[in-house]
């Protein structure tokens, strides 16, 4: 099985560069290359800066990313040829994080309309907007063959939650665990807040609570998998990850921002927690190849999706203990509310929930033979991380194995979750 596994590595021969395949020109490129996100996004977008600057940041990942995809959309779907295969067989166990709207409960219809599965947990923290998601599943799919649907309580900002979560699971004494879609997570967050567990919010989130979630879950998918059929793990990410931030530069001394708060900005904080979901699938698929276990791993960007980015900035700054919007949430001018939002509409090209899940979902349910772990992918097929020649960031850190390993160790003492795929520890 190890020989036959893809290698994010090797980007010459795997991940040509994504302009020139869709068509964009050398010359084209010179115009598109100074709009990049590393280049508009200095680092010192700060706690020190006004919410204003951050939200000019963000204008420039939006602008950046529009007029990308401005250029290569049209050829893109002309070009795209990836076979789509929906295999009609019961049995199969699939656990979704942050899949009570948007983005995750897509994913679960797409899964459930698959056939594949037989039971489907939903993983969040909030049980009536889950209830909510249930009915609504239910209704959508009312005569039809319908898997069991269970939602979970799972807070991410608390590696205590995460562990009872996992406890939980466990009682349910399902089969098997098949596919693990780590899809929950906040954004943009202005001001420098902190978990339970002290790390800072959005690395928290969206990276440490999933990555405690992956390593508890890790000896179940193991024993689910097979060569023929490896269970199968999807970190949804984003391209933000692209843009200018500590993790991206290869430092990875003080990525809370503890030691040096007024460092803090938002756009770093999130672009090195949506970098983190790219190079935790990374190491895990090298570690994979390495132990020979029967499992994909694959990081997802699944597009801006209706006003899903504009909404977690603002919802992103509540109190992770409380659930109340801070100080300077409450009192945020509704003319700096409407930018941030106006801009996300405007500058990003937004996709239905269902089309952002599609790349998921294909991942979820394709053959296996269709199947290529340790890959990068966005609108249903692999695409090049930080690091590539297209992106002024050569020498980003995702094609780093060095930084993959040592930023996974770190992760582990962070949480106390270790890598433990037999469940011997």
């Amino acid at each position: 099985m190890a020989a036959a596994r893809s290698h994010p590595l090797a980007p010459t021969q795997r991940l040509p560069n994504i302009l020139l395949r869709h068509g964009v020109t050398q010359s084209a490129q010179q115009v598109l290359l100074p709009l990049s996100i590393g280049t508009l996004l200095p680092r010192s977008l700060g706690s020190s800066s006004s919410l204003v600057d951050q939200t000019i940041g963000f204008a420039a990942i939006a602008t950046s990313i529009a007029v990308a995809r401005k250029r290569t959309h049209h050829a893109a779907l002309a070009n795209r040829q990836h076979a789509r295969c929906v295999l009609r067989c019961s049995g199969k166990v699939a656990i979704v994080t942050g899949a009570s709207c948007g983005v995750g409960k897509a994913t679960v219809e797409g899964l459930v309309e698959s056939g594949q599965f037989t039971h489907i947990v939903l993983a969040g923290r909030n049980s009536e907007k889950y209830q909510l998601a249930l009915d609504g599943i239910g209704q959508a799919f009312a005569g039809r063959a319908c898997p069991t649907l269970t939602h979970l309580d799972l807070e991410l900002a608390s590696l205590k939650s995460v562990r009872t979560f996992v406890k939980a699971f466990e009682r349910l004494e399902l089969p098997s665990l098949d596919v693990l879609v780590l899809n929950a997570g906040v954004m943009m967050i202005p001001e420098l807040l902190q978990t339970e567990d002290g790390f800072e919010r959005q690395m928290g989130v969206n990276h440490c609570g999933h990555f405690a979630l992956l390593n508890l879950l890790l000896p179940k998918l193991t024993a689910s998998g097979s060569d023929s059929a490896p269970a199968r793990v999807i970190s949804l990410s984003s391209s933000a990850h692209l843009a200018d931030s500590p993790l991206a530069n290869g430092d990875l001394q003080d990525l809370m921002f503890s030691a040096n708060p007024e460092e803090y900005s938002a756009v770093a904080a999130y672009a090195q927690s949506k970098l983190a979901n790219v190079l935790m699938a990374y190491e895990l698929d090298r570690r994979a190849r390495e132990d020979d276990l029967p499992i994909s791993i694959s990081a997802v960007h699944p597009g801006g999706v209706q006003t899903d980015l504009g909404r977690y900035m603002i919802d992103g700054m509540a109190d992770p203990a409380t659930g109340e919007l801070s100080e300077m949430a409450l009192n945020m001018p509704a003319w700096q509310e409407g930018l941030i939002r106006g801009i996300v509409n405007t500058f990003i090209t937004p996709k239905t929930p269902e089309q952002g899940a599609k790349t998921s979902v294909l991942l979820a349910t394709c053959a296996p033979e269709e199947l290529s772990s340790g890959f990068y992918w966005t609108d249903e097929q692999p695409v090049a991380s930080l690091g590539q020649t297209y992106n002024p960031m050569s020498d980003g850190t995702s094609y780093d194995e060095s930084v993959w390993k040592r930023f996974w160790e770190m992760s582990e003492g962070w949480t106390g979750v270790e890598y433990d795929p037999s469940g011997a520890k």
